[in-house]
């Protein structure tokens, strides 16, 4: 099953007695602190996240699609980003 927003939004820290509100980071459990190995399927829209040690599934992510570029919201990236 692919993680969606609305499994994702109420998720907290699992860190036993970690109180912080800080954002949501995923790692794996057999290699903790070790660097994720992510890839995106085009085909299916998913991000699969793995632990680039031993390639154990972290989790799978639905990306949602971007909604018009008139769309109220919207954010326009190229003005957002850094000038260099």
């Amino acid at each position: 099953m692919a993680l969606t927003r609305r499994v994702l939004d109420p998720m907290k820290c699992g860190t036993p007695g970690c109180t912080c509100a800080g954002p949501l980071i995923l790692n794996a459990r057999c290699h903790m602190g070790r660097p994720l190995q992510v890839e995106y399927d085009w085909t299916t829209g998913v991000l699969t996240v793995a632990c680039s040690v031993c390639q154990r599934l972290v989790a799978e992510i639905a990306v949602a699609d971007a909604p018009p570029p008139d769309h109220p919201g919207t954010v326009n990236w190229g003005d957002k980003r850094e000038k260099s």
